[in-house]
């Protein structure tokens, strides 16, 4: 059982059409696998998103701060390696 994890895009609120086609991506692979997707979604405000996000089945975690209202990979490389330990 091999999960998938995904890191989301988004800008302004708004999800980026790539983290879509990575969410469908993600579900095949995890069906062929037996794992499941787990999307990660970093920024300041999310919460909306992270609700969005959920209705498509899969698990999310949020990180919601002000330190990472911008893509910077100081901020976000922490954050994500947290989160791929927490999905496993």
């Amino acid at each position: 059982m091999e999960n998938v994890l995904i890191i989301a895009e988004q800008s302004g609120g708004h999800l980026k059409k790539a983290t879509l086609h990575a969410i469908a991506a993600g579900q095949a692979i995890a069906g062929r696998t037996g794992g499941k997707v787990h999307v990660a979604l970093l920024g300041k405000g999310v919460g909306a998103l992270a609700t969005e996000l959920a209705g498509y089945g899969v698990t999310v975690h949020a990180a919601d701060a002000a330190g990472l209202e911008h893509y910077l990979a100081e901020a976000f490389a922490p954050v994500v390696a947290e989160l791929a330990k927490a999905a496993g």
